[in-house]
Order: C-alpha cells, then sequence, then structure tokens
C-alpha cells in the first residue's frame, strides 16, 4: 500500500506491530505504515472497522487461497504474519487490543494511479500506455491461472518509485477475485463506473470483464474522465445501453489508432472485445509506435539562405499536446530540433 498520509504523534501496536503512521482510511477499514520492532522492513496493514471485520476476514481468506499462485512482479503481495505456533503460514489476525482483524500487504513507496488522476487529471499518451501495460501483465497472469479480478480501478493501481527512478505499476485488491473459466462467474460486485455491462447486468463474467474495465482506465488515464458518470443507477444503465462518448471528441491529441483500440475493449458484447488482454496491449505498443510522428500544422519564417530557422506547431502525439518546436538547416540539408520556443501562433508562411 502507500506511503504517506497523517502521523501518529504516539506510535500504538496493532498485533506485534507498530504503527508509524496513517495511510488512508475508506469505509471499510484504515491503513496503517507499519513495521515489526525487531525489523527494519515497513509492511502496510489494512485493519477492518468494527462493523466490517467479516468482510474483511472473507477477503484475507479468498487472498490467502490465491497468495501462491498469484506471484508476479506487478501483483501487491500479501504477507504472512508472524502469529501462529505452527509451519502453516497465517494471512490474518485479530488485534487483542480492539478485536479487529487485520492484514499485512506489502508497502509501496508511491501513489496510486486514482491520486495521479485527481492531480494531474490526465496522464501522457507513452506514460498511460506503459501503465497498462504492466497491469496487462499482471491480468494477463492471474487471467492463465483461471482468476478474474472483477475490481480493475485506478484506486487498485499503484505506482512505485524504483532507485533506479524508474516506476514499477502493481495491481492490488485481489481481495473480490475468483476463480472462473470462460462460462464465468456470477455476481454484481466491483466499482459502478469501471464496470462491464455483463457485470453490471449481474450476470456472468470472465477475463473479458476485466479488459472492459482496463479500457475505461485507458480511456480516464487520456481524456480525464470516465466514459460514463452520473448516479450509480444511470451509470449501471449507460453501460449496458449507451455507446460511451469517443474519446477524441474530449482530447482530439488522441491518436485514431489509439481510439479504435479503446473503443473496441469498452465494446457492450465481450465477443466483441480483444479476447485477452496481451492482444490488447500489444496492439496499444503498435498503435504508440505509429503515432511518433510530427505533424507539421503552421509553419513561420524568416527564410534565409544559406541556413533556414524554422517555427513549427506540431501535434505531438506522446505528450496528448500541442507545442512549439524551432528547428533550423542548411539549404539543402534535413532541419534540426532545436530549443523549444513560444512566438505567434499565426497561420500561414511568415
Amino acid at each position: 500500500m502507500l506511503k504517506g498520509g497523517k502521523a501518529i504523534k504516539k506510535p500504538r501496536k496493532i498485533g506485534p506491530y507498530m504503527v508509524l503512521r496513517e495511510i488512508g482510511k475508506g469505509g471499510m477499514a484504515t491503513v496503517y505504515e507499519a513495521k515489526l520492532p525487531s525489523e527494519n522492513a515497513h509492511v502496510a496493514l489494512k485493519v477492518a472497522h468494527g462493523n466490517q471485520s467479516d468482510f474483511l476476514k472473507e477477503e484475507a481468506e479468498n487472498l490467502a487461497n490465491l497468495v501462491t499462485i498469484l506471484d508476479h512482479p506487478n501483483i501487491l503481495k500479501i504477507l504472512p504474519l508472524p502469529v501462529g505456533k505452527s509451519e502453516k503460514d497465517y494471512y490474518i489476525a485479530r488485534d487483542p487490543e480492539t478485536n479487529s482483524w487485520y492484514i499485512a500487504l506489502e508497502y509501496v513507496n508511491g501513489s496510486s494511479l486514482r491520486d495521479r488522476l485527481n492531480r494531474e487529471k490526465r496522464i501522457a499518451l507513452r506514460e498511460a500506455i506503459e501503465i497498462i501495460s504492466q497491469v496487462g501483465s499482471a491480468l494477463d497472469y492471474a487471467h492463465s491461472k483461471g482468476i478474474i479480478h472483477r475490481d480493475i480501478k485506478p484506486t487498485n493501481i499503484l505506482i512505485k518509485q524504483l532507485p533506479s527512478g524508474k516506476t514499477r505499476v502493481l495491481l492490488s485488491d485481489f481481495g473480490i477475485a475468483k476463480t472462473g473459466t470462460i462460462e464465468g462467474i456470477r455476481g454484481t460486485i466491483g466499482t459502478p463506473s469501471y464496470m462491464s455491462p455483463e457485470q453490471a447486468r449481474g450476470k456472468d463474467v470472465d477475463y473479458r470483464s476485466d479488459i472492459y474495465s482496463l479500457g475505461v482506465v485507458l480511456y480516464e488515464m487520456l481524456t480525464g474522465r470516465v466514459p460514463f458518470d452520473g448516479a450509480v443507477p444511470d451509470v449501471i444503465h449507460q453501460h449496458i445501453h449507451q455507446p460511451p462518448p469517443l474519446p477524441s471528441r474530449i482530447n482530439p491529441c488522441i491518436p485514431e489508432k489509439i481510439e479504435r483500440i479503446i473503443m473496441k475493449a469498452l465494446a457492450k458484447n465481450p465477443e466483441d472485445r480483444f479476447q485477452s488482454v496481451k492482444e490488447m496491449v500489444t496492439a496499444l505498443k503498435v498503435a504508440v509506435k505509429a503515432s511518433d510522428e510530427t505533424h507539421v500544422i503552421w509553419i513561420k519564417g524568416p527564410w534565409l539562405w544559406p541556413r533556414s530557422i524554422v517555427r513549427v506547431r506540431r501535434a505531438d502525439r506522446r505528450l496528448g499536446s500541442e507545442v512549439w518546436d524551432d528547428l533550423w538547416g542548411f539549404h539543402g540539408l534535413p532541419a534540426q530540433s532545436g530549443d523549444n520556443g513560444g512566438g505567434d501562433r499565426l497561420g500561414g508562411m511568415g
């Protein structure tokens, strides 16, 4: 779980762990950064609120059943607790002081995708594709093991800062994940804004439901909004019956090929979607490579011989925005990039 949050003035203990700070609080649980007194490694403790203990216990038991299966670098790990006297690993325990159930999770030095979107609204195209690629790797692995996540959303996508300066994306909250075949599993569980139509109907779902939800996440990263918003009944109705607005109508810099991939992932009929996450990620990588082009819209002089200085306004598809470049070149030679500039935004040749 995530770094940051409210410092606790007087550290207290949960089970054998010393609590360092509160990371966040939700309707069902509070998450704390904590450590064992004898160790330096930090963990994230998820502690159920009193009236939600049964839910967390069910989630933890489900995770414990999946923990040996979900061993992947892009999946957040649930950690065994230092309790019990047998050789069996325990993944949930009850705090003797508060009587609340708690579980320990891998501690993440970073933020959630939800936090990023709240701050920045949109994510640049190349970074968005990289996030989808890493989440897709986790999902593809889970699907190969017959596990369907059922709650893909920005809150459950964590971005960890590595010492190298790169980032590692982790998919969390497999607590409501289920094993299922192509015939699927039944149940209306998930988050309405990211639910597939079949999930919203409470019908059988399979791995293609996760692909739809992943498409919603990509849509939101590139446009700054989810396809359908509003009251829960309205959102569910729209997922089932209405086509999503074209992403390019919200962000005109989204390449057409990327838009087609998003719309295919958001098809109402699972048969019309990508049939694997790997297929979707491969299509995105091919499309983003093809979109790495500079599109000259306006050119402004002066035209000097033998050297020309040309100011070019280009739609940078990688950045999802339009910027100015100064290009210079000698007569008969290709122009080369110079410093980005400002300048007049005048149409035509000057």
